[in-house]
This record gives structure tokens, C-alpha cells and sequence, in this order.
């Protein structure tokens, strides 16, 4: 008994190899889409996407965070739902330490109504000298908090504000998030429909599947990268002058889901190659060829 496997002929005993094989990729492929799919839940649920450190500290008039009053930005992170900030408040004046040395303000706003002396002298605040800790607070009080990012467009400002671009851009990530999860579900049922029902249609079904969840997650991955920069460039407040940001956890697994789907599409498209009808076999045999036949066989459907 011989067959044809990507234009070559192989025996009965090289035929089986290759399908227990594909069957093997294909479950082992299957089992990371599911697992792609956790890890992609666990991505878009994370307020990790990105962070802005500032290390000097930077005055921010609003923080879009309720109950969070304006003040000096010194950290914050984000992802798609929920954004988080860490502001100083009332006059505070975070300081870092060097070693042997007096500390020296990392702001130099007024404190208590006096101006910190930092060219060539020890600062000081209150009559007391900042000595001492790699990064101390001088008055004041530090307050975190995290919110859920609005969705809903400001009425009070025009359109093409750019308040009302980052939440177009926040509805569009939210919007194809939710699609991409329907998406891979879909896909999964697909996937494990193929080892009840080996037609070599239903693996190309999951191809394409695996291969569209791909694409919605890049188009996720991407709006939030060009968000990111347009806010850079106008939007103050989430990534003020002096501040440094940079992408993380969340995004980073972002890309991984993709490749996952990616690569899953790749895998099911390989795979999905029609066999040919083979020449009959023994009698023991006989089942599973006919079995096989019928599979990759054109099918007539009834109404």
C-alpha cells in the first residue's frame, strides 16, 4: 500500500509515520492555542502595557484618575482597561541619595513657601538637613490609584481633540479584543474537530481561523502602539516632559499570543494537504483505509 505525501510516494509503513506525526503536531499545536488564548485574556487584562517612570517627577494639572488629585507624576502604568499613577502631593519633594553626600532635590519647587539651596550647599527643608536615603520624601504624601479608562467621547470638546483621538483609539483596542476572543474560540473548536473528523476542509477552516485571530491581535497590538505615540506627542499629562516610558509584561505577551496563532495557522495549513486515494489494502487494513478515503473524498451534501 503506498501514498502520496507532498508529491512523493510513500510506502504503507512510511504513510503511518507521517500521520501519527501530523496528528502529534497538530494536538501538540492545539494545546498551545489554548494555552495562547489564556495567556491572550491574561494580556489584555493587565494594566501592564506600558509604563512612564519619572524619576525627577513632572507637575501634571489632571490625572483622569477620580478622587486622585493633580500633582507630581513619578510613576504610572497602564494597559487597555485600567491605567494606574503614583503622585506626589502637597508640596512634596522626593530627593536621592549619593553616597557620603547630602541628598539633593530631584524638584525644585517652593516648599512651605522656601526655595531648597541645592549649588554647592546642603539642602534644606524646614531647617533640617536631607541626609542620607537612596530615595526620601522631604513633606508631603504619596498617593496611588488606578481607575478604569473612559470609553465614552467628551461632548464638551470637539471631535478631533486629542482626548477624544485616545479614546477612539481605546474603543478601537477594546473592540477587536473582544472579537479576537470569539475568534479563537472559534478557532479551538475547529481545531479539536479535526481529530474527530479528519477532512482535510475542517483543518483548512481552522487555518484560516488561527490566521484571523493573528491578524485582529496585531491590529490590537498596533493601534495601541500608534495610541502610545500620539499621546507622547500630545497628551501631556500621560507622558509629561522629562518622563521616559517604555512597553511591558502585557505587551510583550501580546506579541506572543500572536505568534502562537500565527504559527497554529501555519501548522493546521500544512497539514491540511489532500490525501490521494490509495489502492486497497488487505483485509485488515481495510477499515481504516476506507475510513481514510472517505475523509479527503469529495462529498456530496444533502439538502
Amino acid at each position: 500500500m503506498s501514498m502520496r505525501h507532498g508529491g512523493a510516494r510513500l510506502d504503507s509503513k512510511q504513510a503511518a509515520k507521517v500521520a501519527v506525526f501530523e496528528r502529534r503536531l497538530l494536538m501538540y499545536c492545539t494545546i498551545s492555542v489554548v494555552v495562547g488564548l489564556l495567556l491572550w485574556v491574561i494580556s489584555i487584562s493587565t494594566e501592564y502595557w506600558f509604563t512612564v517612570d519619572c524619576p525627577n517627577g513632572a507637575f501634571i494639572n489632571r490625572t483622569g484618575i477620580p478622587g486622585l488629585d493633580p500633582g507630581y507624576l513619578t510613576y504610572s502604568y497602564s494597559g487597555l482597561w485600567r491605567t494606574c499613577k503614583t503622585i506626589y502631593h502637597n508640596g512634596t519633594v522626593p530627593v536621592r541619595a549619593s553616597a557620603g553626600s547630602a541628598t539633593v532635590p530631584l524638584l525644585s519647587p517652593e516648599v512651605n513657601g522656601t526655595e531648597p539651596e541645592v549649588n554647592g550647599t546642603q539642602p534644606e527643608v524646614n531647617g533640617t538637613e536631607v541626609l542620607g536615603t537612596p530615595l526620601a520624601l522631604i513633606t508631603g504624601q504619596t498617593t496611588s490609584a488606578c481607575a478604569y479608562m473612559r470609553i465614552k467621547f467628551l461632548k464638551v470638546i470637539d471631535n478631533d481633540h486629542p482626548l477624544n483621538v485616545v479614546i477612539a483609539y481605546r474603543r478601537t483596542c477594546l473592540a477587536f479584543s473582544v472579537i479576537s476572543i470569539m475568534l479563537a474560540g472559534m478557532a479551538i473548536f475547529f481545531s479539536i474537530y479535526t481529530f474527530r473528523v479528519r477532512r482535510y476542509t475542517f483543518k483548512r477552516v481552522a487555518a484560516c481561523l488561527h490566521f484571523m485571530v493573528a491578524a485582529v491581535q496585531l491590529v490590537v497590538i498596533e493601534v495601541k502602539v500608534t495610541s502610545l505615540q500620539y499621546q507622547n506627542l500630545n497628551v501631556e499629562s500621560v507622558i509629561p516632559d522629562g518622563c521616559t516610558w517604555h512597553y511591558s509584561a502585557g505587551f510583550v505577551l501580546g506579541w506572543l499570543c500572536f505568534i502562537i496563532s500565527l504559527f497554529a495557522g501555519v501548522i493546521f495549513l500544512y497539514t491540511s494537504g489532500k490525501k490521494k486515494k490509495r489502492p486497497e489494502g488487505n483485509a485488515s487494513e481495510g477499515a481504516q483505509e476506507d475510513e481514510d478515503d472517505f475523509d479527503d473524498e469529495p462529498q456530496i451534501m444533502g439538502r
